[in-house]
């Protein structure tokens, strides 16, 4: 025991001679340093300005030196916090590196606080090394103490455990090289060692989505933190850190920074799940106003067709200039398969996409959500765009292909080396519309109209200068002031042309049109069978959309708008239009006129169908038109009744009935009324206040709102009442307010 105690002191005393010792060494060590840097800063700064620095460095020494022996001494316990506190003793100092700290210049501080720029930086480099000296001796220990052996430390946590000093930790630690330490703006603390895939976390938040909702959100945060083997704590941070880079529309995050690009996918997914209509200014008021209401800040291009555009480079087409998203296409592998191998496996160089649908269209609309041409259009497009090439009406196997529909039909007239008929286009090129048959042809020179419905490649007529010359001068002489028919032109080759029109086996005064079109059309204007001198407008763009349904027997007028916007011809009445072809023409539904030759009437089927009319006017006299929806009564007269052909056969063959227009002229809706014609009801004005008049004498009228409402049962007005009601004094109130019909 004695032993021990001996043993005991003499250590201690040991201790203490070597403490004393090593004070001393710091002692002459800072001493040395004192005199040194006043001896370089007096020049600079004075006498007592260079010897407060001289002392300020050797106290800064005195408590580095004593920190490390400490240290060296196996006193760990003592933390970082002590070291970082009692390295403050200056509090200049302190205050120095708390504005670096918070991200200010050395300039500014130097200016702050009267010294240069060099010695702030001097000052923040001696704590910062003092900071790596300490990380050094003690990794370990600083791992287990402040991350909890997780290799991660939270902003939160190190401010729970260095108080004031929290901001100067944070920024030492930043700065440190002893050990590998990486601040995250994500998980608002540091990351430290080497096993931290660090590149790896932030690219995983880079590919972070434009949109989520509060579930996937979960979801995703808890992903990243298994997958990098975060701590609990970093769920809150990491969480927080995502939603700062979104807006909260409806439920739904919506990031800060997502481009225009990524915007157009989010609203029409949102808005127009199955697709939406470009290069319509209606359509894109709304869709800038659904923009508008998801991301409210976002700036759009003033330009409409500039955001069509854009969409178009991410949607498929899915109709006439309707786009759709790629991932609501649906269609299974296996079709779209048999689809590209019919493609593949056929004998043409081209194929319209109307004969592909029609083709696989049972497999399509019971199988697919694709409708229609242009829908597979957009998806064969949409998947096969590498391999084959597309136009507008065709696919060509051969992506290099310089064939077109136009050259396609040519190149079968004249391989048929006779006249050939429509019917046998169609069934060649089947699917196709009269809209692209008719331009295939009419801009084609090659091909002759021969007949109505037939046509004729012009390298089978037999034609030499001498023919072409006579031909030509009996047009002049034959042409009265500015023009001449063709059946005249007709006539007079068959008294004196006759072989020519023989070896040409031309037989009617249409082939004979045709022909001449082909060899003097470049010195004559020739239109709905006219010949005419150059510079007389015959025919003009009304009189080509007349040479355009004259071909048929039925049009649609969908084609007929189509083929008008390819000409560029406005038809801005087209009531007027159809009243003017009515001679020939009756519109038979929405969207079809047909020859009035392709429906039988007779006197006595006009009867039945005014009786069966004036069924629906119980008594009043007139019926508004949609309000007939059963045909039962009605005779057959070899075409489907609906309410279009209806008011084309009454305002047509009837003289019981007569049709009164109302509301917007638009011929695609039936705002109209039948009347009888010996009821005196000539205008919309006369039926609506013979309306209201019968009306208030059964019951009267206590408002305005009640006539408006009946009104609108018997569908005579559309959402207000027509101005004339009041301006022509047919609805007035007396002065107790009673509303009066006169």
């Amino acid at each position: 025991m004695m032993k021990n105690k001996e043993e005991g002191e003499r250590t201690s005393q040991k201790n203490h001679e070597e403490e004393a010792r090593h004070e001393r060494e710091i002692r002459r060590e800072s001493a040395k340093i004192q005199r040194d840097v006043y001896i370089n800063n007096v020049p600079e700064f004075g006498h007592d300005k260079a010897l407060k620095m001289a002392q300020d460095a050797a106290n800064e020494y005195a408590l580095e030196e004593n920190a490390k022996a400490y240290i060296v001494r196996g006193n760990s316990s003592n933390t970082l916090m002590i070291k970082l506190a009692k390295a403050f003793k200056i509090d200049k100092h302190k205050e120095i590196l708390n504005s670096r700290a918070k991200g200010s210049t050395l300039e500014k501080i130097g200016i702050d606080y009267g010294l240069t720029r060099e010695r702030v930086r001097q000052i923040e480099s001696k704590y910062l090394n003092s900071f790596d000296k300490y990380l050094k001796y003690n990794p370990d220990d600083f791992l287990n103490t402040i991350c909890k052996q997780t290799g991660y430390v939270s902003f939160d946590h190190i401010k729970e455990s260095y108080e004031d000093l929290s901001d100067i930790f944070v920024h030492c630690l930043k700065k440190t090289k002893a050990i590998k330490a990486r601040w995250s703006d994500a998980l608002n603390g540091f990351l430290i060692g080497d096993k931290f895939d660090y590149q790896q976390f932030e690219d995983s938040l880079k590919e972070l989505p434009d949109t989520l909702n509060s579930s996937e959100l979960e979801v995703l945060i808890t992903s990243i933190t298994n997958k990098f083997n975060l701590p609990d704590e970093a769920f809150n941070s990491l969480k927080n850190y995502v939603l700062s880079w979104y807006n909260s529309q409806a439920g739904i995050f919506l990031r800060k920074t997502i481009q225009n690009t990524n915007i157009y996918p989010i609203v029409i997914e949102k808005y127009y799940p199955d697709g939406i209509k470009l290069f319509d200014d209606f359509e894109m008021k709304r869709f800038r106003r659904y923009v508008s209401e998801l991301f409210r800040d976002v700036i759009l291009p003033n330009d409409d067709r500039a955001i069509c555009v854009r969409i178009i480079d991410n949607t498929v087409l899915c109709g006439r200039g309707k786009y759709i998203l790629p991932d609501r296409i649906n269609i299974q592998p296996e079709l779209l398969q048999k689809i590209h191998d019919y493609i593949l496996m056929s004998d043409k160089e081209i194929i319209l996409y109307s004969e592909l649908f029609e083709q696989f269209r049972n497999d399509l609309l019971e199988n697919t959500n694709i409708t229609n041409k242009h829908f597979l259009h957009g998806v064969l497009k949409y998947n096969y765009t590498e391999e084959f090439l597309f136009r507008r009406d065709v696919l060509h196997r051969d992506k290099y292909s310089k064939l077109n529909i136009r050259t396609a039909i040519e190149e079968f007239i004249r391989g048929k080396e006779r006249v050939v008929s429509k019917n046998e286009l169609r069934e060649e090129f089947r699917g196709i519309t009269d809209i692209v048959l008719h331009m295939a042809i009419s801009t084609n020179t090659n091909i002759i109209r021969w007949e109505s419905g037939q046509y004729l490649h012009s390298s089978f007529l037999l034609i030499n200068q001498a023919d072409k010359e006579r031909c030509m001068a009996i047009v002049e002489q034959n042409m009265l002031d500015t023009a001449v028919s063709a059946q005249k032109i007709f006539e007079v080759f068959c008294d004196k042309e006759v072989d020519f029109l023989s070896k040409n086996n031309i037989y009617s005064y249409l082939s004979m049109f045709g022909v001449l079109k082909f060899m003097i059309g470049d010195e004559f204007n020739f239109g709905r069978s006219i010949i005419s001198k150059k510079g007389i407008e015959i025919p003009n763009k009304h009189q080509l959309l007349i040479d355009f349904i004259s071909e048929y027997e039925t049009f649609k007028i969908s084609e007929l708008f189509d083929y008008s916007d390819e000409m560029g011809i406005q038809i801005p009445n087209f009531e007027a239009f159809l009243d003017e072809i009515s001679d020939e023409y009756l519109q038979i539904d929405r969207d079809s006129c047909a020859k009035k030759s392709l429906v039988n009437i007779s006197s006595d089927t006009i009867s039945r169908i005014e009786n069966a009319t004036i069924r629906y006017m119980h008594g009043k006299g007139y019926v508004v038109l949609k309000k007939i929806d059963d045909f039962i009564n009605y005779p057959e007269i070899g075409l489907s009744w609906n309410v279009f052909l209806l008011k084309s056969i009454i305002k047509e063959y009837s003289t019981g009935l007569k049709v009164i227009d109302f509301g917007a002229k638009d011929w695609r809706k039936m705002s109209r009324i039948i009347v009888e014609a010996d009821r005196g009801f000539d205008t919309y004005e006369d039926i609506l206040h013979h309306e209201l008049q019968t009306e208030s004498e059964a019951i009267p009228f206590k408002d305005v709102n009640e006539i408006t409402k009946h009104l609108k049962r018997q569908e005579l007005i559309g959402k207000t009442l027509p101005e004339f009601l009041f301006e022509k004094g047919i609805i007035r109130t007396d002065e107790n307010g009673n509303i009066l019909i006169c």
